[in-house]
């Protein structure tokens, strides 16, 4: 099959459901799998890791996407897992000689090859930069619905669709003349470099400083929901949907009550940003484990990756009558991936 956009689902799909199976081995060997010759037993250790990214495994799964990986489908799979074990461990735990044979591998294939896939609209990593290397931290201090709790000390971060993030750069000590660019990483041509910053002889001592705490954000209680839904976003040949529906206005998926704590669980077999309207949320779990590194604080849209599953807790107050939940990515709510839910 011919590179294509229903390639790609294709693609996602068969590796949205091998996810979801080793989801469910209690026993699986990630290590020995990595280490097997056979690539569908690497496939199956990328999915797994994948689902459940786990930094102890980040050299041995670097040693297989770039050292055995001969199929361009499993070594695609293989870049997408190691970016999600690294954006979840961080990119300190990466060590230098794995980023420069990763660097090399990429450097040498081509900007459309299959090994690397075709540009995601529905996610965007920036990092800041001087020169080749990620070495300039900042301070993440928003969350998609106001101030995170505290600020987090980081060179690269996530975003998507919907999502706000505040990024204050601090280099203490940085040489006169220095360019600092923050770049996106998932960009190509003038969507990759974002902005520049050029440290001059004349810049002014920067005194300024990050507080600890930036706000108050009083957790909502799961345990004392009322009810607990589930909304299904799938994505096939027939079309997107949520809960197997297509859009039709005026039907509501669900009718909380005013005043009324909920939990809402979302799971995906494509990557979707979730965007409710009305009111914010927080996140409670994701994957049946804690929440992943961008998901603190209030939040009105959340990221998840195909086969994810994730959890959030929300009051509905303010207003009754119709709202929406749909996927924030553009072309999947313009294609009416989108549903209506009722506050009485």
């Amino acid at each position: 099959m011919a590179s294509s956009p229903e390639r790609t689902n294709l693609m996602e799909q068969i590796f949205a459901d091998l996810v979801t199976a080793t989801r469910r081995e209690q026993d699986f060997d990630v290590e020995d799998s990595l280490k097997s010759h056979d690539p569908g037993t690497r496939l199956a250790a990328y999915a797994r890791l994948y689902a459940r990214p786990d930094a102890d495994h980040l050299d041995p799964l670097v040693e297989a996407v770039l050292g055995d990986e001969d199929r361009a489908f499993s070594q695609y799979w293989g870049f997408k897992t190691i970016t999600a074990v690294v954006d979840t461990a961080g990119a300190g735990r990466m060590p230098i000689g794995d980023v420069d044979r990763l660097e090399t591998c990429l450097s040498r294939l081509p900007r459309d090859s299959d090994r690397i896939g075709p540009p995601t609209p529905v996610c965007t990593s920036w990092s800041w930069t001087r020169g080749p290397r990620v070495v300039t931290p900042s301070c993440r201090s928003a969350a998609t619905a106001g101030c995170c709790p505290r600020p987090a000390a980081t060179t690269r971060w996530r975003s998507h669709p919907a999502n706000a993030s505040m990024s204050s750069p601090t280099s203490p000590g940085t040489a006169r003349g220095t360019k600092v660019r923050l770049l996106n990483r998932f960009g190509d041509g003038t969507t990759a470099e974002v902005m520049r910053f050029d440290v001059g002889s004349g810049s002014p001592e920067d005194d300024t400083t990050v507080p600890e705490k930036l706000s108050e954000v009083v957790a909502l209680e799961p345990g004392r929901a009322a009810v607990t839904r589930d909304f299904h976003f799938r994505g096939s040949v027939e079309g997107w949907t949520i809960n197997g529906l297509g859009y039709q206005p005026g039907r509501a998926l669900a009718r909380p009550g005013l005043g009324q704590t909920e939990v809402w669980r979302f799971t995906t077999n494509f990557h979707h940003p979730v965007h409710l309207h009305l009111n914010h949320f927080q996140v409670v779990s994701r994957n049946n484990g804690e929440p992943g590194a961008y998901d603190h604080g209030w939040k009105d849209t959340v990221s998840l990756r195909p086969a994810e599953a994730v959890e959030v807790v929300v009051r509905f107050t303010d207003y009754t009558g119709p709202f929406m939940l749909h996927c924030h990515n553009l072309e999947h709510e313009d294609m009416a991936m989108m549903g209506d839910f009722v506050t009485e």
